[in-house]
């Protein structure tokens, strides 16, 4: 402890007017990023093969991921520009703050001559009455992951081509034998 008398401070005291030799303060921090993601957009292509798609992506963030019911991680997704529609990303492992967290989530059967928009939308844990939305792409309006008032200019997409107009090498063949 350091000791104030009068005109000098010296180290050693045992008075009542002791302070401290060091005082540290951490009030905890604040978090105000959203989370940071490593999803690399399937975009701008033409798939030759209908069906389920399944998309993950990973997500990490000081406070945690929010994968409550309430804000849970979604992907957001419209077939041919129609009405958007959401799915709940089911979480893959555990999650918990400041690690990667994985989750995926399947957009429905596909159809040729379907075109395909979608994004993602995801908060942290909400901190000290805050919390962080986001969506990739950037540019979503919310106030929830599941409350999106309007989707990003440019959603990822991609286009599900008829197998017949593949240019050759786009397509594969497969044999099956059944037995």
């Amino acid at each position: 402890y350091w000791c104030n008398v009068n005109y000098y401070v010296y180290y050693g005291c045992s008075g009542a007017t002791r302070y401290p030799h060091l005082s540290i303060t951490y009030s905890g921090g604040s978090d105000t990023s959203p989370p940071e993601s490593d999803f690399a957009a399937y975009t701008g292509k033409t798939s030759w093969i209908e069906g389920a798609r399944t998309l993950s992506m990973s997500l990490k963030d000081s406070s945690g991921i929010d994968t409550s019911s309430t804000n849970p991680v979604k992907l957001h997704y419209n077939v041919n520009n129609g009405s958007w529609v959401s799915v709940t990303a089911t979480t893959i492992g555990t999650c918990s703050a400041a690690a990667w967290c994985n989750f995926k989530a399947t957009l429905p059967a596909s159809m040729a001559g379907d075109y395909i928009n979608y994004f993602w939308a995801f908060a942290d844990t909400p901190a000290n009455g805050q919390q962080n939305l986001a969506s990739l792409p950037a540019g979503a309006v919310m106030t929830g992951t599941g409350s999106v008032t309007s989707a990003p200019g440019s959603p990822y997409w991609f286009f599900v081509g008829d197998v017949e107009d593949a240019a050759i090498g786009d397509n594969k063949w497969a044999i099956h034998v059944k037995g």
